[in-house]
């Protein structure tokens, strides 16, 4: 194997590892987001929890 094949082996890699960076990195980011959106719907559910013993204790405030 000569020098030029192996330069263009090593780039060969460098670009395939590079791929699987990417495509790394855009799973993550995208795991990142499903779980922001798991907190804000969990957060979500909390203020409607509230919201609704508020809105039950000024009934029975009113009875």
């Amino acid at each position: 194997m000569y020098h030029g094949q192996r330069n263009t082996l090593a780039f060969v890699r460098t670009i395939s590892v590079q791929k699987e960076n990417s495509d790394l990195k855009k799973q993550l980011l995208q795991d990142y987001a499903v779980l922001i959106m798991l907190e804000i719907l969990r957060y979500f559910d909390i203020f409607c929890e509230l919201k609704l013993e508020d809105q039950e204790r000024r009934r029975i405030l009113k009875v």
